[in-house]
């Protein structure tokens, strides 16, 4: 396991694009999953636990590195966890079962609507 910047994509022209020009660039996102918390990559991580929670207009999900910490900020701040991982199935497998298999992350420009 290696954090990793979620900026180096292959599809950095389309992200440029959309940045700049307006046009919305969906990225697909296939079978990888990244700790939304600490940006590890969890894709072949078979570690159960986790949380998703709701913030900043989108779901996000907290893998086993991060959970604990992540679960007492959301307490302290008065929000609730929306989904925990089910015991023995792998953080990884859960957060692709939410998210289904034609997941993309859209990246538009700042302040576009």
């Amino acid at each position: 396991m290696t954090a990793r910047n979620p900026f180096e994509v292959p599809y950095s022209a389309a992200v440029t694009a959309a940045l700049h020009g307006g046009t919305p660039a969906p990225i697909p996102v296939a079978r990888t999953v990244i700790c939304d918390n600490c940006d590890t990559d969890m894709t072949e991580d078979r570690r159960t636990g986790g949380i998703s929670y709701q913030g900043f207009g989108g779901t996000y999900a907290a893998g086993p590195c991060c959970a604990v910490r992540a679960e007492a900020r959301l307490r302290a701040a008065g929000e609730p966890v929306t989904g925990r991982c089910p015991g023995g199935m792998p953080f990884a497998d859960w957060v692709r079962a939410m998210r289904g298999p034609d997941a993309a992350i859209t990246v538009t420009r700042r302040g576009a609507r």
